[in-house]
């Protein structure tokens, strides 16, 4: 789609989640879990996940919208897809991978505040 571009693995990225560790839930899409979007451009952004490039911006969010408490820094391989979706929030990326793979794929978790 012109609304994304791939992006070399590996890769650094950081998700807010739940909880610390996280779980499996904390990285499935929200197409996976129910979610439907008005919007057809928004299917890329339903079938994956929002990572940020910084810990900065993901921290930023976290607070903006009350997304979790805790921040994983994942390190990406093969086998994800990751795109930069061109949105208003920066640093925002979209990832498409299996839950599992995401979560094995985590290598920190901070707290948010």
């Amino acid at each position: 789609s012109p609304m994304a571009e791939r992006l070399d693995l590996p890769r650094r990225v950081y998700r807010v989640v739940r909880t610390d560790p996280p779980t499996r839930t904390d990285f499935l899409s929200p197409a996976v879990l129910g979610r439907r979007f008005a919007d057809p451009r928004q299917h890329d952004l339903a079938e994956g996940i929002s990572v940020f490039a910084t810990e900065a911006q993901a921290r930023r969010q976290a607070l903006a919208y009350q997304l979790g408490r805790h921040i994983a820094e994942l390190q990406l391989r093969a086998g994800a897809e990751i795109r930069r979706t061109q949105r208003r929030t920066a640093g925002h990326h979209t990832v498409r991978a299996d839950a599992e793979a995401l979560l094995r794929s985590v290598v920190r978790v901070v707290p948010v505040d």
